[in-house]
Parts: structure tokens; C-alpha cells; sequence
């Protein structure tokens, strides 16, 4: 299998204006490892994996497979395999002609090609849809011959460029629980593009998030879920998206009270900060309310709508100028205009520049002093 290394890796398109689509991108894939690269479109994810696979020219850096500079090696020569966006499944093949073409291609032995076909379509459940051409399947059912396509090479590693996107909700959530399958089964190094955020966190055993040609983060979904470095990431990950207001602050002595419209939230102790301007971030999950002000803490709002989703609810609030989101129950029930009251628990409160977007983690693990 393979160990992919991408050191200093950049790529510009327009050497006239210069700007990089990927800029000066580090990263360590280790060898057997699911890693997703996330991030909005044009972030440079697509760029990145097709500079990994060959089809891209590198403009600046070096990429290691294994320890071994591949960066002039041709994509046929660094033993990937690639799953598009696109199926491209030619119309006049049946699905097992589509499987074993790439091997023809290599000239194998028939009785290679039939096993490996075999192998290939019984790890994706696809037996018997062999003798099909693509006009004959569904879109589950095409996504699954253009994996098998590219497996059935034995590549040392896969690249997947956004594969399920063409695919209906259930089909891409059977479809994630097979290729997590996949990596299990076949311990094969994958590396997989998507902006679908819930994609990425059910899929990967580590994500590097990626914005303006940068990777911003790199970590397991939970540390990046509960440990964002940045608004960009802590906003881009999470469904509901976290919430944020701006705050300023307000020094007394030898405590700081976090200000919002001049009212007060929160008050620290010490006042030894570097900013006096924050944004505080909160998940919708952890926002606290009730229908009643239980003490000095909980702040008035007005409720906007209530979304109904099953299993659980969604509360958008009006706080001031903000709206914010709440997890609900399910069997709760809220009308517009109705007043509730909301607190904001330290302990799950983030704090950000406002300037860059920076964590701020010198407003965390502070002594609190309590609203009274």
C-alpha cells in the first residue's frame, strides 16, 4: 500500500497574477489511512488530489509515495486508482466488459482478468448486474461499477473525487458504509475529496480542511468537531453550524466582563487580554434555555420559527441582532413571538478574534465570576 507525503506543494494556474490555487500545502497521509480533504468549492481540494494522482502539474514542492519522489512519474506509473464525479461508463460495455477493461488494457492473462473481476464485483455486490450496460442501472448501481473499475487494478491507493454527489440521500449514506467497508477489507490507503461536511465526518479517519489553497486544520472529525483553531472551521463544521455573536470586552480591576449591547454575559477573572474585541461561538446543542428566566444569567429572546425534524428540533431565536439556533426535544413546541430565555454555559463556549478568526484560548479554563 502506500504512504503518501506532500511537502511545500503548490499549484498556480495564472502565472500572470500569480495567485495559487494550492499554497504551500504539508501533509502526511499515512500508509492505509481514510483521509478526506474538505472545504467550500475552489478551496483547492480538487487541485491537491489531482496533483496526487498526476494529472495535474506540480508547480512548486514535492510528493512522496512510499519515501519515493513521484512528481514526474505519469499517473499509469504511480499504481492509483481514481473514482470521479462523472461515472463515465461507456454505454455499448456491459458492466463486466467496463470492470475488466483496465486489465485488458495491461494485457493479463483471461483467467487473471475473470478472477479479478470476480473478486471484484462480489466485494461490491454487483454480481448480478454483470451482463447489464449502463442504461440498465440505477445510479447505486453505476456508482458501484465505477469503483469496481477502479479497484480491480490493485492500486496501492485510491483517490476519490467527489463520487457520490450525482446520488440520492440513501443511496450515498449505503454507499459511505461501503467504502468504510472498503478501507477495512481491502487496508488500502484512500484519500477522498467532498465540501459535504457530514460526508467527511462519517467517513474519515482524519480530515484536512482546506481554505483559499490552504489546509487550515488536520485531525480526527471529533478533534476537529471539538477543537476547531479557527471561525472558518468551527462555523464549517457541525449541523446545525455553530452560532456566534459579537462581543466586546470591558475591563474592572482585576476581572473582564464580556459585553453584548453593553449588558454583560460574563465576567473573568484577570485582565490580562490581547483583545478587546471577541466573538464568542456556541453549538446549537450546548445553548441553554428555558420559558422562564431561572436566574440573572439568562438572557431574553424572541423565538422566529421551530422546525420539527424527527428525532429532534430546531429553535431559531432572536437574541438583540442575532439569530441563533437550539437542539430541541422533540415533543417541544414553540409559536413566533414567544419569549424564551437563553444562558450561554461557559464550559462550552468558544472564543475567537474578530480581526482573523484566530481561537482565542487565553479567554478559556478562566476563573468565571457569575452574573448576579
Amino acid at each position: 500500500m502506500a504512504e503518501i507525503v506532500l511537502k511545500d506543494i503548490s499549484k498556480i494556474y495564472d502565472i500572470k497574477t500569480g495567485t495559487p490555487a494550492v499554497d504551500n500545502v504539508n501533509l502526511h497521509i499515512h500508509d492505509k489511512e481514510f483521509l478526506v480533504l474538505l472545504g467550500p468549492s475552489g478551496c483547492g481540494k480538487t487541485s491537491t488530489l489531482r496533483m496526487i494522482a498526476g494529472l495535474e502539474e506540480i508547480t512548486s514542492g514535492e510528493i512522496l509515495f512510499d519515501g519515493k519522489k513521484v512528481n514526474d512519474l505519469y499517473p499509469g506509473e504511480r499504481n492509483i486508482a481514481m473514482a470521479f464525479e462523472s461515472y463515465a461508463l461507456y454505454q455499448h460495455l456491459t458492466v463486466w466488459e467496463k470492470i475488466a477493461f483496465p486489465l485488458k488494457t495491461r494485457k493479463l492473462k483471461k483467467e487473471v482478468i475473470s478472477e479479478r473481476v470476480r473478486w471484484t464485483a462480489e466485494m461490491l455486490h454487483i454480481t448480478d448486474i454483470l451482463t447489464k450496460r449502463p442504461t440498465e442501472l440505477s445510479g447505486g448501481q453505476m456508482q458501484r461499477v465505477s469503483l469496481a473499475r477502479a479497484m480491480v487494478r490493485n492500486p496501492n491507493a485510491f483517490l476519490f473525487d467527489e463520487p457520490l454527489s450525482h446520488l440520492d440521500m440513501k443511496q450515498r449514506q449505503h454507499m459511505r458504509a461501503e467504502l468504510k467497508r472498503l478501507n477495512a477489507d481491502l487496508k488500502t490507503t484512500m484519500v477522498y475529496v467532498t465540501h459535504d461536511q457530514r460526508e467527511a465526518m462519517s467517513l474519515a479517519d482524519r480530515i484536512a480542511v482546506m481554505k483559499n489553497g490552504e489546509i487550515q486544520q488536520v485531525g480526527t472529525p471529533m478533534e476537529i468537531y471539538t477543537n476547531p483553531v479557527n471561525k472558518f472551521i468551527a462555523e464549517f463544521i457541525g449541523e446545525p453550524p455553530m452560532n456566534f455573536i459579537h462581543c466586546h470586552l470591558k475591563s474592572n480591576n482585576d476581572s473582564v466582563s464580556v459585553l453584548l449591547n453593553n449588558q454583560s454575559i460574563l465576567s473573568f477573572s484577570g485582565n490580562n487580554f490581547s483583545s478587546d474585541v471577541i466573538d464568542i461561538g456556541i453549538r446549537p446543542r450546548k445553548l441553554l434555555f428555558a420559558r422562564e428566566q431561572k436566574s440573572p444569567s439568562y438572557l431574553p429572546a424572541e423565538v422566529l420559527v421551530y422546525e420539527s425534524i424527527g428525532e429532534r428540533g430546531i429553535l431559531t431565536v432572536l437574541l438583540d441582532d442575532y439569530q441563533l439556533r437550539i437542539l430541541t426535544e422533540p415533543e417541544q413546541q414553540y409559536i413566533k413571538g414567544e419569549r424564551v430565555w437563553i444562558t450561554f454555559p461557559y464550559k462550552d463556549l468558544y472564543f475567537f478574534s474578530q480581526t482573523t478568526g484566530e481561537r482565542l484560548r487565553e479567554f478559556e479554563h478562566k476563573p468565571l465570576r457569575e452574573k448576579q
